[in-house]
């Protein structure tokens, strides 16, 4: 289940839902990419070091190609 209604950061944005049955499994929040440097900055300050990100090719490809995607991950994955 998604929606394109949400506001975070200021802006419009997709969130996404995932079940297992009737419960919820994890929320997704794609971050505006104007705001994907304050946002990591802000998750670092809450939850220390990443423990985990996407390849140095990934975030390249974020910049130059449609639809690309990278991730970065903290308190033991368990933040996306």
């Amino acid at each position: 289940m998604y929606s394109d209604e949400f506001v975070f950061a200021d802006s419009k944005t997709n969130i996404f839902f995932y079940f297992t049955g009737d419960k919820l499994l994890r929320l997704a929040i794609l971050i505006p990419a104007k705001k994907v440097t304050s946002t990591s900055k802000s998750l670092s300050e809450k939850y220390g070091a990443s423990c985990s990100s996407s390849g140095q090719e990934s975030f390249n490809n974020v910049d130059t190609k449609p639809n690309a995607k990278a991730f970065i991950k903290w308190d033991n994955d368990s933040v996306i």
